[in-house]
């Protein structure tokens, strides 16, 4: 868990940063976003979890949030509204 790999994670994917061959078509990409939003979540939702790592993991939330694409935002605006 570490805010300046998930900050890599969600901008990193572009065309203008990667051949075609390093990049994942937006389907592929948002079904990533989809299981890393799961995942974040059911670890935050763990009662047993670690302090330490429950700020970590916190701070890839908050990294997703801040510098997500416009559909990573969608999916964590979903999760406040307990729509997912």
């Amino acid at each position: 868990a570490n805010r300046e790999a998930m900050e890599l994670l969600v901008r990193s994917n572009t065309r203008k940063a990667h051949c075609e061959d390093f990049w994942m078509d937006d389907e592929a990409l948002d079904e990533l976003y989809e299981d890393v939003v799961d995942n974040l979540q059911r670890s935050m939702r763990e009662p047993c979890l670690d302090e330490r790592l429950r700020a970590r993991l916190q701070e890839c939330v908050q990294a997703m949030r801040d510098e997500g694409d416009p559909y990573c935002k969608t999916l964590w605006e979903q999760e406040d509204k307990s729509e997912r």
